[in-house]
């Protein structure tokens, strides 16, 4: 009897040691998700539509308890429609936008009215699948646009069996607004698909596998097509501290251009010393070869990290940082961009909600053919400000101010643009 409780003891405390790896983990990759989230809206001119309720509750919930006190009351006291094995919850929004220094479909920097309708519907089924899907209809004032109709569909699932977490999803997205690398409104898409593997080894160790595809498209340039699979060994060091090593590998399919590989060499970090304080570090060594002829290699530094503070529960302080080199949509082109931002959120008066965030992003535009120089570098920085309530149980209203800046030594992506706007949303 005393081996048998030995025995479910120490399983017991694998598994719970596990579950907070597991969290500690995604909470940590959800953040470097949001990061590069925050990158890529900077990189949009026009400022994204805010994230449907159920969505934002899902991403505030795996993120270690950063929503507490801060997510908007109406998911909190909604629980769906029920639809046989499914629960539903229908979201729509509107905005209008002003804004100035917008680039145009043809390039020239332009002032414009934006209207956007944006239904959707969020679902689940049971505790380990949810999905999304919304589409928007925008509609510009000046001629300088083309109208357009967008759409958003996300697929997660995730579960839990013995010493394994398993978890997947699928992302698609299109979208036809003015884009910082191509200087101009840019109909763009977007594939991504993960799997992810977690295996505990004891009770202390874990082995995550990864696998991604990410398919990108734009009109009128190339199409980058890659697909990546990373390996880390994950160790609870410390209740408080988890560290890893590992390797990644991604392969790039280029229409038109030579493809490319890149081995990344990585670490990683995350600390928890308090409750209210979480910080993570993942970064390394990226060795990328393109596979032309002569062939053509970089090596440089990639990294992500974040820091997020919840001194109160109303209040949050975030702060993100990212280096990473990619395939541009022109013709023989590597992006090579470090960037960091800084946000603040703050409940007032019991019911409004203040969001507050400043990005800085530089980017270097790079030649893969040997002896052929790009001379185009960016430096863009971006100042969002918002105020938001919730009334009548599922509605929610904000507006926003938007600054941006895109400071680059070519005067045709140049543009300075601000935009303030109002935004109205309901959420069963």
């Amino acid at each position: 009897m005393n081996i048998l409780h030995r025995l479910n003891a120490s399983n017991n405390q694998t598994q719970f040691v596990m579950e907070r790896l597991y969290k500690t983990l995604s909470g940590a990759a959800l953040l470097g998700l949001l990061a590069f989230t925050t990158t890529a809206f900077a990189q949009q001119v026009v400022a994204p539509m805010s994230t449907p309720a159920p969505v934002a509750e899902k991403q505030a919930a795996a993120s270690s308890g950063a929503a507490s006190g801060l997510t908007s009351s109406v998911a909190a006291t909604s629980s769906g429609l029920r639809l046989g094995p499914f629960n539903l919850r229908p979201h729509a929004f509107y905005r209008y936008l002003y804004g100035d220094g917008l680039r145009s479909a043809d390039g020239e920097q332009k002032k414009t009215a934006l209207q956007s309708f944006s239904p959707g519907i969020y679902g689940e089924l049971g505790t380990h699948l949810n999905f999304d899907y919304t589409a928007t209809w925008n509609i510009y004032s000046s001629r300088g646009f083309r109208d357009t109709i967008d759409h958003s569909a996300t697929i997660h699932w995730s579960t839990q069996y013995q010493d394994w977490s398993l978890g997947a999803g699928h992302s698609y997205s299109q979208f036809d607004s003015p884009s910082v690398e191509t200087g101009r409104q840019t109909k763009q898409s977007s594939q991504v698909s993960t799997f992810n593997a977690m295996r505990a080894l004891g009770s202390r160790y874990a082995l995550e596998t990864s696998l991604a595809q990410n398919l990108r498209f734009a009109e009128g340039y190339n199409d980058p097509y890659t697909w990546s699979v990373r390996e880390m060994l994950h160790q609870k060091t410390t209740p408080q501290i988890d560290t890893g090593i590992g390797v990644d590998y991604s392969y790039t399919a280029i229409k038109k251009n030579a493809d490319m590989g890149a081995l990344q060499l990585l670490a990683s970090l995350s600390w928890r010393p308090i409750q209210q304080l979480n910080m993570s570090l993942q970064g390394g060594l990226e060795k990328r070869r393109v596979y032309s002829k002569p062939s053509a290699d970089t090596s440089g530094p990639v990294y992500s990290g974040s820091i997020q503070f919840i001194p109160t529960n109303t209040t949050q302080v975030g702060v993100t940082a990212s280096r990473s080199t990619s395939a541009s949509f022109f013709d023989n082109q590597l992006t090579e961009s470090t960037g960091y931002g800084i946000n603040f959120q703050q409940r007032l008066l019991q019911h409004y909600q203040f969001a507050s965030s400043y990005t800085h992003q530089e980017t270097k535009y790079t030649s893969t053919l040997p002896g052929f120089i790009v001379n185009r570098k960016d430096k863009t920085d971006s100042v969002n400000l918002s105020l938001g309530t919730s009334f009548l149980a599922r509605f929610r209203t904000s507006i926003a101010y938007q600054f941006s800046n895109n400071s680059s030594n070519r005067s045709e992506f140049k543009f300075t643009s601000s935009q303030i706007s109002f935004e109205i949303g309901y959420s069963f």
